[in-house]
């Protein structure tokens, strides 16, 4: 079914797509650090500062992160998790220095503590700086290499350079120390895809799929590659499957509004796929890609 490929609408939307994996929020970071670490006076500051967050009182926030990072009595393990924290925060407000910076300082205290380069290292892929990312992980890498999510990162620090080739090699790498976690697979896959080994792209979605993935994002990804798959394969009854699943979980994906439009423009449900079309211009209406399918349909329909 390759021929087909050639007339799937997507190469720029799965672009898109595949990068809105790489960076969703915290979509493989590690666990946020968590303020039960801490003593009861630095938890309740870090509680406090985060409904502060919540409330948007920037401000307050700040002075409570300041007060607990100053205060005397803060052994190592708790400055880290404030330092982290605070990142956070910085991060959030946009202050991407001073969020760097945090990050920096606690490498810097704990070099031989992996977990930090993998905080930084996710940051710096939020941030496109894959590079940089990269050098991190494989730092933690080198300081645990039994630990699958060094590996990964580094996968996903290549993945985010286009440079899938390598970035399987590390997924596969994770996958030896890790292999029941989901969501490898549900990278792995995504890698595939890059690289157009469909048959393999497949498998990897329905083993995330059959593993589980525990996060509602990576259950949208998995629906909608999973279905990306079956709609270059002209499979496009499966396509539309997993389409509708990806939309239950993100109503808003005009990506997926036009794949399905597409798998039913192929079935010559012409009506039905000017439907998809349509709500997908309401989401994006300067994508051009999706004025052409609009008028190549009413065409059909006139």
């Amino acid at each position: 079914m390759l021929h087909r490929m050639h007339r799937v609408p997507s190469p720029k939307l799965f672009k898109t797509f595949a990068i809105a994996l790489l960076l969703a929020a915290g979509a493989f970071a590690p666990a946020p650090a968590r303020a039960a670490s801490l003593s009861d006076q630095l938890s309740d500051k870090i509680i406090k500062a985060r409904e502060a967050e919540q409330k948007r009182n920037f401000g307050v926030a700040l002075a409570l992160y300041e007060e607990a990072i100053k205060g005397e009595g803060a052994n190592a393990e708790e400055t880290r998790v404030l330092l982290k924290n605070r990142s956070a925060f910085f991060e959030r407000v946009e202050m991407f220095d001073r969020a760097e910076a945090d990050l920096s300082n606690n490498v810097k205290a704990n070099p031989e503590d992996p977990s930090g380069y993998a905080d930084r290292g996710y940051f710096y892929i939020r941030r496109s700086r894959f590079g940089n990312a990269l050098d991190d992980f494989l730092s933690g890498v080198k300081l645990d290499p039994r630990n699958p999510l060094y590996h990964f990162g580094a996968g996903r620090a290549l993945a985010g350079s286009e440079n899938f080739t390598s970035a399987l090699n590390f997924y596969d790498e994770a996958l030896k120390r890790g292999p029941d976690e989901g969501k490898l697979y549900l990278a792995r896959a995504e890698a595939l895809v890059n690289l157009q080994r469909w048959d393999e792209a497949r498998a990897n979605y329905d083993r995330a799929l059959s593993l589980g993935l525990t996060r509602t994002h990576e259950k949208y990804f998995a629906f909608a590659g999973r279905g990306y798959i079956s709609l270059v394969m002209g499979d496009y009854e499966t396509a539309i499957q997993f389409f509708d699943k990806a939309l239950k979980v993100s109503p808003d994906a005009w990506n997926v509004m036009v794949w399905r439009g597409y798998a039913y423009e192929r079935r010559g449900e012409s009506a039905v796929a000017l439907r998809d079309y349509m709500q997908a211009e309401q989401l994006r209406p300067d994508e051009t890609l999706i004025r052409a399918s609009i008028n190549r349909v009413r065409a059909t329909l006139k």
